[in-house]
């Protein structure tokens, strides 16, 4: 009868260190990552540029990426790795021929490159194009 009484202290013990553990990851090193990232804009009636929107789920980060060039393309969504502030992520090649991302954020900026063509982005931290 004694392993009853211990098992609800077990369960709330394990659900807290599940609690701090996930906002470890939704906030880390106290720098918010998440967000939108663009450099979106409409230029001569045509749609130029990049937007990411980095989340945190219960699955871990995840970019919402959407580029336009002259019209928008379909966004893709897409598992991020995070480390500190270095992000990357892979773009299906067959939707978006830039492949691989790798970056970093720091005062609100995402800057990075792809593996598939060299490109570098800068993109700000600031309210969705589409707002």
């Amino acid at each position: 009868m004694i392993r009853v009484r211990f098992l609800p202290a077990v369960a709330i013990v394990i659900m807290a260190l599940n609690l701090c553990a996930t906002r470890a990851h939704a906030q880390p090193h106290g720098t918010r990552i998440t967000g939108i990232y663009s450099d979106m804009a409409m230029h001569d009636g045509d749609v130029i540029g990049d937007e990411a929107f980095i989340l945190f789920t219960s699955h871990g980060y995840y970019v919402v990426f959407q580029h336009g060039e002259g019209e928008p393309g379909v966004p893709m969504t897409v598992p991020a790795g995070l480390h500190g502030n270095a992000i990357s992520f892979t773009l299906p090649v067959a939707a978006d021929p830039r492949g691989a991302f790798h970056g970093h954020i720091v005062d609100g900026i995402l800057v990075g490159h792809f593996d598939g063509n060299g490109q570098t982005l800068r993109l700000k931290r600031k309210p969705s194009y589409w707002q």
